[in-house]
């Protein structure tokens, strides 16, 4: 059953490594010819591993007898069904991966929306799909309104056809039940009768979830998850994510094009076409509800209420767009879809100005499961408050939420703020402002902590342990003082070939996490934290601040500031069966404190009953540092089997 996929305490035993099976063999072109080629991050972003970094990382693998080759100890040991190629070279070329986090830094700076799709195109290992030539047809040449929907109209055909594509070899029960083998897990269907209504209203019924249930009781659920995986292999995600393209592209041109008209109805007014509803408000405060092709709104401060930007590909067309051109307004949802989300659709949000509120019982703001969804927003001090796999989320498809300015504040229960699943891509972009990401309160850790929460969160991404890798999360924001709190993974960390990034630009950022998180990777994945700047304070309490778990690699960087790092243990630096963990500081006077001093910074382990240990480095390049591990600036520290902390009292930045 595919909602049983949370991470568990069981580890893999040592052994050798296998060939990859031919449903692994799906690298495209650029992995086999080397690592996609990007635009390199702005001057706050020198190099995550500039040759100053890397001349302190050999003293310190000097130390230990050891090279840069020595990392390259083979990690890939699982064989699942299906996972992204670059994540499986990565656990095995670790270095690379820092490439990885600049690519997705650069294209946050390029800022464009065809950068971000190019991003998810090339990161999901998708074959380009070619377009054909756009000939456009006019609309009335006296009627800037009525031309710029024809426009629109034009384009939304085009997102339907490549809809239909992507989904052709789905049959429509099949798209029930794949969609029922996640989310009736996500909405713990089996002890909620109300959250059962909820899918039920979704087009979901109670006997397809009552059969993943059973299910997911089953003792061996082996060929339940192959024959999910091959129903999910069907979907073609390269056209599902041109037909996201051309959904957003329309919603982008269409705002553009009526940004400064002003002439709009007196009244709401409602046509029907072939693909849905097309509503245009009025500059008054209106209130929009039900299902539409496309609701239009100049202005005022507006109510959006279950239907809106919310494409149910089960109950409906599947094609969604809101575009709201002003005002404060109010974005609920009380069902399974908010506004921004997809299932088995294409669905986008584009908000122009306005201090909003986009609030949902479940998903929404740029979640999709099996579809595309875009939710941006231009201006405004806004307010993002969901259940599960919101705030950009994305599994067997693409979520992205890109906020461009405000002091904003999010909030999600579970799967949210940058998640992807399997097959999925999520990603949330904030450029500016003071904002605050709290993610947890929801989904009890019953499994480690009964007094803990699942945050699953802030560029998280997960795999289905055994059977299929997970994608890539990232979440980017760019500029300001800001607050990150999640509670059991959280804060770039990712689960089983699964790559999950947070990226921070600059500001006094305060970073709190329980366990997996800050730069984690767990269980044959990857997880990267980046800041570029600013006095920073980093909390945790256990696997988290560049550590990494069980054949996985892990990595903390930061660039500038006077930074201060807690943790209780298997922090800083810490690597454990079988894996590689870094936590490089370039500049600044720092402190790192941990309680346990001999579980913490720099420290790997011999592998146990493993066929061979693990690798930990701490890299401190500046400043007059503080270390509860005892250690003096200027020296390098052999820590127990295999580890260094090196500090270097030179400035990071490359000469």
């Amino acid at each position: 059953m595919m909602h049983q996929h949370y991470p568990t305490h069981e580890t893999l035993a040592a052994r050798p490594a296998r060939g990859r099976s031919p449903a692994r063999c799906l690298v495209l072109w650029w992995c086999m010819t080397g690592w996609p080629v990007a635009a390199e991050p702005g001057p706050q972003w020198a190099p995550l591993l500039a040759e100053p970094v890397m001349e302190q990382v050999d003293r310190g693998l000097g130390a230990l007898a050891m090279t840069r080759a020595d990392v390259r100890f083979d990690k890939n040991i699982g064989e699942p069904q299906w996972a992204l190629g670059w994540v499986t070279n990565a656990l095995v070329a670790v270095w690379p991966l820092a490439e990885v986090a600049e690519a997705l830094i650069a294209v946050a700076e390029n800022g464009e929306a065809a950068a971000w799709w190019g991003a998810a195109e090339r990161w999901m290992e998708l074959a380009p799909v070619e377009e054909p030539p756009v000939v456009w047809w006019p609309g009335p040449e006296d009627d800037r309104l009525a031309a710029a929907l024809a426009r629109f109209e034009q384009r939304m055909a085009r997102a339907a056809t490549g809809r239909e594509q992507a989904f052709r070899r789905v049959a429509e029960p099949d798209r029930v039940y794949l969609a029922a083998a996640v989310l009736a897990g996500e909405l713990a269907t089996e002890d909620d009768e109300a959250a059962r209504a909820v899918l039920a209203a979704a087009g979901l019924p109670r006997t397809v979830q009552e059969r993943v249930e059973a299910e997911g009781r089953a003792l061996d659920g082996t060929t339940t998850a192959l024959a999910w995986l091959a129903l999910a292999g069907e979907v073609d995600r390269a056209a599902l994510r041109q037909a996201g393209v051309m959904a957003q592209q329309a919603a982008a041109e269409l705002a553009e094009a009526l940004a400064d008209h002003d002439d709009w109805p007196d009244v709401v007014t409602v046509r029907d076409t072939e693909l849905g509803r097309i509503v245009i408000g009025t500059t008054g405060s209106d209130v929009f509800a039900g299902e539409a092709l496309l609701v239009l709104d100049p202005g005022g401060d507006d109510t959006y209420r279950d239907g809106p930007g919310a494409a149910n590909g089960l109950t409906g067309p599947g094609l969604a767009v809101v575009v709201d051109l002003g005002g404060d307004d109010v974005y609920r949802a009380d069902g399974l879809l908010g506004a921004g989300s997809a299932l088995w659709g294409v669905a986008v949000v584009l908000d122009r100005a306005g201090d909003d509120v986009v609030q949902g019982a479940f998903l929404g703001a740029g979640s999709a499961l099996a579809g595309a969804a875009w939710h941006e927003d231009l201006a405004g001090d806004d307010r993002y408050r969901h259940g599960v796999m919101a705030q950009g989320a994305g599994q067997v498809g693409f979520g992205f939420l890109i906020d461009r300015a405000g002091n904003d504040m999010y909030d999600v229960g579970t799967c949210g703020q940058a998640y992807a699943g399997v097959m999925g891509w999520g990603l949330l972009v904030d450029d500016a402002g003071h904002d605050r990401y709290l993610a947890g309160n929801r989904t009890k850790d019953h499994e480690r902590n009964d007094d803990r929460f699942l945050s699953l969160a802030q560029g998280f991404a997960i795999g289905w342990r055994p059977h299929a890798g997970g994608g890539v999360a990232a979440l980017i924001d760019r500029a300001g003082n800001d607050t990150y709190v999640a509670d059991i993974y959280g804060q770039g960390v990712s689960y089983y070939y699964a790559a999950g990034f947070l990226l921070d630009g600059g500001g006094h950022d305060t970073y709190s996490v329980y366990q997996y998180g800050q730069g984690c990777g767990i269980h044959l994945s990857l997880g990267v934290l980046a800041d570029a700047a600013g006095d920073d304070r980093y909390d945790g309490y256990i696997l988290a601040q560049g550590a990494a778990h069980d054949f996985s690699v892990g990595m903390l960087f930061d660039l500038d500031g006077n930074d201060t790092y807690t943790a209780d243990h298997h922090a800083q630096g810490r690597a454990l069966n079988n894996a590689f963990a870094l936590l490089v500081d370039r500049a600044g006077d720092d402190a790192y404190f941990a309680r346990q001093r001999e579980q913490a910074q720099g420290i790997g382990n011999s592998g146990g009953h493993r066929d061979y240990g693990s690798l930990a480095l701490l890299v401190d390049l500046g400043g007059a540092d503080r270390y509860s591990g005892g250690f003096s600036n200027r020296v390098i520290t052999l820590r127990p089997l295999y580890g260094a902390a090196v500090d270097h009292e030179r400035d990071g930045v490359a000469e």
